[in-house]
């Protein structure tokens, strides 16, 4: 692994450390510092496998709101992460991935558009890095929203495609009204949100 990797991958990270994760801030409390799960994988040399359910060809199909609540973000996760090893294998993997963002100001936009303590946010520096990649959160608030919506598992790969690409360029998703019946709303991921992911490991600055 190398120290940084290319002229694009910030010196600074700023991380949600989140006092509720006790594993995540214990290790920043105890060590200073956090790392992905990836690496893991890389030292054991095993596979990285990170999908811990797959779909049970003999459900109903049919899901209550309390069913939804607790699958349907892990659905739509894992379709965009059979479609990062189809089509983006070179990606980090969401699942394997440490989370950081590239400025505190985009800290304090997303602290207040999901309600996120901004006291948690804590400045690292990269310590080791294997792999890493730039991609647009509000990409993936936006199929949320839609889940949650609908009542349906986000399945469509239109949205994830555009997450993974990392271009940035945003998208719509135009559904049925809830309310207004035989209406169509449209809803919008707005500007890009950048995140981070982070393959490798970031120390406290």
């Amino acid at each position: 692994m190398t120290d940084v990797i290319g002229d694009q991958l910030p010196t600074s990270f700023w991380v949600f450390v989140s006092r509720s994760n006790f594993l995540a801030a214990h290790n920043v409390a105890a060590v200073g510092q956090i790392t992905s799960p990836s690496v893991v994988a890389r030292i054991t040399g095993k596979e990285e496998e990170y999908l811990a359910a797959i779909p049970n060809p003999d459900a109903t199909g049919a899901v209550s709101q309390f069913g939804l609540s607790l699958l349907g973000r892990y659905w739509s996760e894992y379709n965009g992460e059979l479609l990062r090893r189809q089509e983006f294998p070179g990606k980090p993997s969401r699942f394997g991935a440490l989370f950081a963002f590239g400025d505190f100001q985009t800290c304090e936009k997303v602290a207040e558009k999901h309600h996120w303590d901004i006291s948690e946010v804590r400045e690292f520096k990269p310590l080791l890095v294997a792999n890493w990649g730039r991609f647009d959160m509000s990409l993936v608030t936006l199929m949320n929203g839609v889940t949650a919506r609908s009542n349906l598992p986000f399945s469509d790969m239109t949205l994830w495609r555009a997450y993974w690409s990392g271009s940035g360029e945003g998208a719509a998703w135009t559904m049925p009204s809830a309310t207004n019946l035989g209406e169509m709303e449209t809803f919008s991921s707005g500007e890009p949100v950048w995140e981070y992911l982070i393959d490798g490991s970031l120390k406290l600055a």
